[in-house]
């Protein structure tokens, strides 16, 4: 019985990943290389690990699967890599957080006139006491994602010509703020994640 309780409260993390290049972006703080650094056109990898099953609200339906407002329980991680430098990010829960995750594959589905999309943002305050923002998004009413509902699935996208895709990521602290803007050229739930070659 200790056994089957204890799986059963087990909480359940998804990986959501974008990789490609910044489109804008600097870096006040010198944490991916040199204080006050433009990004632009660096290669970067953006990964937000945590549970969307631990979001207050939850819906879903035959053709989406979507979960908002405050992150309650489990654990929230953001991992960026630019200019060949990782830094890594824990949510501190006690604080102010809210997030966003949507799954729909109304296109995928067969839907005519539908779209498919991935999406995940998280706000809120790091352990250290910094304020952090990830997104991380593709949509499109063109071309069918094949993607599922469920946030354990293993899914990965090369985002086409008609779809919408985009990544920002900020953290702000006492020393200043870095933040940038993507163009995913490789997006994955649960995958392996295909690094671009730097420019």
């Amino acid at each position: 019985m200790l056994l089957i309780s204890l799986n059963i409260g087990q909480a359940h993390a998804w990986t959501f990943t974008t990789s490609g290049l910044i489109t804008s972006g600097f870096d006040n703080t010198g944490i991916f290389g040199i204080a006050n650094e433009d990004l632009t056109g660096l290669a970067y990898t953006q990964t937000l690990t945590i549970d969307p099953n631990q979001y207050e609200y939850q819906y879903t339906n035959p053709y989406n699967h979507y979960g908002n407002g405050s992150l309650v329980a489990g654990t929230a991680t953001e991992t960026v890599t630019v200019n060949g430098l990782t830094q890594s990010y824990l949510l501190d829960l006690t604080q102010s957080n809210s997030g966003q995750f949507s799954l729909i594959n109304q296109l995928t589905q067969g839907l005519v006139g539908g779209v498919d999309q991935a999406y995940q943002n998280q706000v809120g305050v790091t352990t250290d006491g910094q304020s952090f923002i990830s997104y991380m998004n593709v949509y499109s009413y063109a071309n069918p994602l094949n993607i599922g509902l469920s946030y354990t699935q293993i899914w990965s996208y090369s985002p086409q010509a008609g779809d919408v895709h985009d990544a920002w990521f900020r953290i702000s602290g006492p020393d200043g703020t870095t933040q940038f803007w993507g163009a995913p050229s490789f997006i994955s739930i649960n995958a392996a994640t295909a690094v671009p070659e730097p420019t």
